[in-house]
């Protein structure tokens, strides 16, 4: 598994991206899976990988509600258990392959990962209205820990948005930051009245408030200890009308992915990729939010 992960509950993949009535293959944590829907309701994630001679089963098909291997044709269940093989045309006790359950909620796909399946999953209760037309997904060259610290740190808003959303801001303004363990909190602009509130849920998502009108949102999902794939959405509830919604939605997604491809080309030179390793980067006052992450990163993982 990957490098650095947080306790907790991730972001798999959107269910936007997936294929019901086929076999899924996806990269995250570090390893290969399948994604498939059991009962045309429940969602396994498991190894890309017959255990018989390793072939990957996402090139297979779903029959009977179960994975079968398009190499020899073992089928396999969302338990794990192989319910069928051809050449003994039976069941097969001593071949199996590991199975998790994902849950679906908010229209993504979550993994529990080393914490209690009923612990809550985290969300943002204030996300108003909707983000349709706005959900992108984008994937650096970086590890998912400086994806996230890079939506922590307010003080390089001047320098890579400075034509943007940096326009006119100052370097050296004091952000407070308020940090617990659900998460961490930068209340930007509250001596000017032009408040900001970033919001960051550990150990993935994001979410920025400008005046409360919109909400730009992030889902973090590490893919491995080199790639991190951005889940990105735009909340707002101004316009209700699907279809001015949409249009909304198309115009608040382009200017998402503009501000990020700013970010980008900084972001995936930092080294090294795992912060944790950054031992000899020293921080200022303006990186608090960073220092309450990189502390809760070195007390859990």
């Amino acid at each position: 598994m990957l490098a650095q992960l947080l306790p907790g509950w991730y972001v798999v993949a959107s269910l936007r991206e997936l294929s019901f009535s086929k076999p899924n293959a996806l990269r995250r944590f570090g390893v290969d899976w399948v994604l498939w829907q059991h009962n045309s309701k429940e969602w396994v994630m498991q190894p890309d990988r017959c255990p018989h001679r390793s072939a990957k089963l996402s090139l297979g098909r779903i029959d009977k509600n179960c994975i079968q291997c398009p190499f020899h044709g073992f089928s396999f269940s969302a338990n794990g258990d192989c319910t069928f093989a051809p050449e003994l045309e039976r069941s097969a006790p001593g071949l199996s392959i590991p199975s998790k359950k994902l849950k679906l909620f908010e229209g993504f796909l979550w993994f529990n990962h080393e914490i209690a399946d009923n612990v809550p999953i985290p969300w943002f209760e204030d996300l108003p209205g909707t983000y349709r037309g706005s959900e992108a997904a984008v994937d650096w060259n970086q590890h998912y820990s400086r994806c996230v610290e890079n939506q922590l740190d307010y003080s390089h808003v001047p320098f890579v948005h400075r034509k943007t959303i940096g326009r006119g801001q100052s370097p050296s303004i004091k952000v407070p930051v308020e940090a617990d363990e659900k998460g961490i909190r930068l209340l930007v602009g509250q001596s000017t009245g032009k408040k900001t509130d970033i919001h960051f849920l550990f150990p993935v998502l994001w979410r920025l408030k400008v005046q409360g009108r919109m909400m730009p949102f992030i889902a973090f999902c590490p893919i491995d200890n080199e790639n991190t794939r951005f889940y990105l959405r735009t909340y707002q509830s101004f316009v209700t009308l699907p279809i001015f919604a949409t249009l909304i939605g198309w115009v608040q997604r382009w200017f998402s992915l503009k501000i990020l491809s700013e970010d980008h080309f900084v972001v995936i030179g930092q080294r090294p990729k795992q912060v944790l390793d950054a031992t000899d980067e020293r921080l200022f006052p303006s990186d608090a939010a960073i220092r309450e992450y990189r502390k809760r990163l070195d007390r859990t993982v």
